[in-house]
């Protein structure tokens, strides 16, 4: 059976995200972040299960709450796109969506944008205080594999912006007065 261009572009895709995926969680271990029952998945129909029995209307939007199924739906039509879940063995702690900037003339894709980005409403989850570094560092391994020079964090939390300077993003906007963190991703 022959794959269509999509099908394949999907494939590649996945495989390269697991690869960004596995050096977080091995980079995690030998920091001590997180144990091993630590794990890094696409968004798949058993997280929108576990979201759904678990997260689902526990957080108005805007801090959260999102209807991460509709999300990513949508962000799923581009085989590119950063589709996080984070795990502590079956507990689902931390979701991330995000996109890739399209392929420029010579081929490369120059920035990784993650857009939505949630921790579990369970204040005491295995993973609290981690999920925004974990996400950040596999949107890095992501684009460092695709070739992207910069990552991008769209519409930070207020309460946040520090937290980001910290790990070395800088404010930036977009025509519009819309608000992002940016900062290079190591070669």
């Amino acid at each position: 059976m022959t794959l269509s261009p999509f099908q394949s572009a999907v494939a590649r895709c996945a495989r390269i995200r697991r690869g960004a995926y596995d050096r977080t969680i091995s980079d995690a271990l030998e920091q001590g972040l997180a144990g091993p029952s630590l794990r890094l998945t696409d968004i798949d129909a058993e997280t929108l299960l576990a979201w759904k029995r678990t997260w689902r209307g526990t957080r108005a939007p805007g801090a959260g709450g999102w209807d991460w199924e509709t999300l990513w739906k949508r962000f799923r039509r581009r085989p590119t796109a950063l589709q996080l879940a984070i795990w502590d063995g079956d507990e689902l702690c931390g979701l991330a969506l995000g996109r890739v900037s399209r392929r420029r003339a010579l081929g490369v894709r120059h920035t990784v944008s993650v857009h939505y980005m949630e921790a579990s409403p369970e204040p005491e989850h295995p993973l609290a205080g981690l999920i925004a570094a974990l996400v950040i560092a596999a949107a890095e391994r992501y684009g460092e594999a695709l070739g992207a020079s910069r990552l991008r964090l769209m519409d930070p939390l207020p309460g946040l912006m520090g937290y980001y300077r910290k790990l070395g993003f800088t404010i930036a906007l977009l025509p519009g007065r819309r608000v992002y963190f940016e900062k290079r991703i190591p070669q």
